[in-house]
């Protein structure tokens, strides 16, 4: 296996792990932007919470953009999916340009993490298939007490709620897996 260390891709990562080392070249923008007349940065915000954000820096090295944060720079990164924005800034005026956007997912720091780190669509299956488990063992569906009355939902019901929220976990796991759903066949014809 190769030292991760030393791997560094030319590419925006899909995810990071909150508390971990991480880092990505841009060098196909030195060409354009040279990193002595231009900053890089991203910027992130979090799709769940506005006010949740956090900037990464580029710096020259070589010529090229190299972002790197330490572990101590993400340790605190709240987990969650988040937009950012790649945003050039050029050093003699502060002229600022968006030039590439995208999706990263902050995944939470496994050495301080405290309660339930399930998104909402797995902990909402969790709790379908806990309701449907239930149901097998009392299959009252209506209640009425003193002029109240309380419905539940029908095993029908239940169980398509179950499936579309099975099909968004699937989801999710394929996009942070980097993978889509689809397979691709190759053929040849002779």
């Amino acid at each position: 296996m190769a030292n991760l260390f030393d791997e560094i891709p030319n590419v925006e990562p899909l995810n990071i792990r909150a508390g971990d080392h991480v880092q990505w070249r841009k060098p196909d923008l030195a060409a354009d932007y040279p990193p002595s007349s231009y900053i890089l940065d991203y910027q992130a915000i979090l799709e769940a919470n506005a006010e949740t954000r956090f900037v990464l820096s580029a710096r020259d090295e070589g010529g090229s953009f190299l972002v790197s944060a330490t572990s101590a720079d993400t340790e605190d990164l709240v987990p969650g999916l988040y937009h950012w924005v790649a945003v050039i800034t050029r050093i003699s005026d502060g002229a600022k340009r968006t030039i590439n956007q995208g999706r990263f997912e902050i995944l939470p720091n496994l050495a301080t993490a405290t309660g339930d780190h399930r998104s909402h669509n797995e902990r909402m299956l969790s709790q379908i298939e806990a309701l449907i488990e239930g149901r097998a063992k009392s299959d009252v569906a209506n209640y009425s007490i003193a002029g109240r009355t309380l419905t539940k939902l029908s095993p029908e019901e239940l169980t398509k709620w179950a499936a579309t929220y099975r099909r968004l976990v699937r989801k999710e796991r394929e996009a942070r897996s980097g993978k889509s759903g689809r397979k691709v066949h190759k053929v040849r014809f002779l």
